[in-house]
């Protein structure tokens, strides 16, 4: 499988989805959400859309690709995007802080993931690579 163009037509709505696949092909999908997210519409859409619901399982799966500056610009959304700590039920993701501060600093965190410091395509197709059964 090659990143990203192998994970274009798979979705996961929920947790079950989730779990379905196998756990590489898992973390490729959850990179493959917060980029097209984050790209079309930025952190603010990743968090209001489906993939928002994985926000802390994409931390994760940045750090096992060895994304740590992408993992850190996530980590700081999340932060941002929730004061008061991510929902312990991630169906409850959609109810973000909406305010202006909050969006000006999101926005910020947006123009610093579209650098792409960390080269995900590159980082997800290594990993991707490295756990081919």
């Amino acid at each position: 499988m090659r990143y990203p163009e192998s994970f274009d037509d798979i979705y996961v709505d929920d947790e079950e989805d989730l779990e379905a696949l196998e756990p590489t092909v898992a973390t490729a999908v959850l990179l493959h959400a917060l980029e097209a997210e984050v790209n079309n519409g930025g952190f603010d859409q990743f968090f209001l859309n489906t993939s928002g619901r994985f926000a802390l399982q994409t931390v994760e799966a940045l750090h096992a690709v060895g994304a740590d500056h992408t993992s850190k610009l996530l980590e700081s959304a999340i932060a941002i995007a929730y004061p008061e700590g991510y929902p312990e039920n991630a169906a409850d993701h959609e109810n973000t802080t909406d305010s202006d501060e909050a969006l000006d600093a999101l926005g910020e965190l947006d123009e610093q993931f579209l650098e792409y410091e960390d080269p995900l395509t590159d980082l997800v197709n290594e990993y991707l690579e490295r756990h081919d059964s």
